[in-house]
């Protein structure tokens, strides 16, 4: 394992770095990928170094890559977006850049991963997110782990030719505590 920050079953986190913007250009331009995420212009490799500089100089955000533990092959990023010491929040995000791993439940278990570091570590109240109703195994995954829904932004997200609602989804630590002792 290179640097790991957070280890689990099978993969681990570990900061993002300038020699990674190659894979994560890579992931975002992919058209799989990007239908599930704000973006709708190319993203040049300079772009996604200076967005990881710029993540890693902003206290309000963690970036991390995500990897496999067999073999250290990066499987994707994820994020603590616009962290609220005041008011203990945090807003999640993950790609899932390797499409070989997909279904495998690696989501998940990154997932678990910066919930159990943000409710321990980080003293976290809440998390939550928004996901594009058109990214049904995204929407599954998170009621999987807890997450409920809070409401619906309708048509908020434009993508091939339709407009997708946007569901906004969370979860607080007391719900994180009590699935975890089932």
């Amino acid at each position: 394992m290179k640097n790991p920050f957070l280890i689990g079953e099978r993969i681990y986190a570990r900061a993002i770095e300038r020699d990674d913007a190659p894979i994560v250009q890579a992931w975002l331009n992919d058209p799989d990928i990007r239908q599930h995420l704000r973006l709708f212009r190319p993203i040049d490799l300079q772009s996604e170094i200076d967005f990881i500089d710029k993540t890693r100089n902003d206290p309000t955000t963690i970036g991390m890559l995500l990897a496999l533990q067999e073999d250290d092959r990066p499987i994707g990023v994820m994020s603590l977006r616009d962290i609220d010491s005041k008011n203990h929040k945090a807003e999640f995000g993950i790609c899932s850049g390797d499409k070989t791993c997909w279904g495998q439940g690696l989501g998940s278990e990154a997932t678990q991963l910066l919930i159990d570091y943000g409710f321990g570590t980080l003293n976290l109240h809440r998390f939550y997110l928004c996901v594009h109703a058109n990214n049904e195994r995204a929407v599954r995954c998170y009621e999987k782990l807890g997450f409920q829904r809070e409401g619906v932004l309708r048509h908020e997200h434009y993508s091939d030719g339709l407009y997708w609602d946007t569901i906004v989804m969370s979860i607080l630590r007391d719900e994180w505590d009590w699935l975890k002792k089932k």
